[in-house]
């Protein structure tokens, strides 16, 4: 299992919470337990699934055609 949180900023677009809630959509059809707050995205998952997501979620960002930066910490350490 992979653990960790995601941020994702578009950058210079007055959309930018639409496509938000796009990209955390795209991850967690990558069937990843997530929990959304008010600056990132918390998950757990399994390794495929998170790098799957993770990249499905830059994507879907930069498909809006906007400049977008994401910030993501990962962790393998158990509870």
């Amino acid at each position: 299992m992979i653990s960790g949180q995601v941020s994702v900023y578009p950058l210079e677009t007055p959309n930018s919470d639409s496509i938000i809630k796009e990209c955390v959509d795209t991850f967690q059809k990558q069937g990843i337990s997530t929990e959304v707050g008010a600056v990132s995205t918390t998950f757990t998952g399994e390794p495929e699934q998170v790098w799957n997501g993770l990249r499905l979620m830059f994507e879907q960002a930069q498909s809006r055609g906007q400049e977008v930066n994401m910030v993501v910490t990962l962790s393998n350490a158990q509870k």
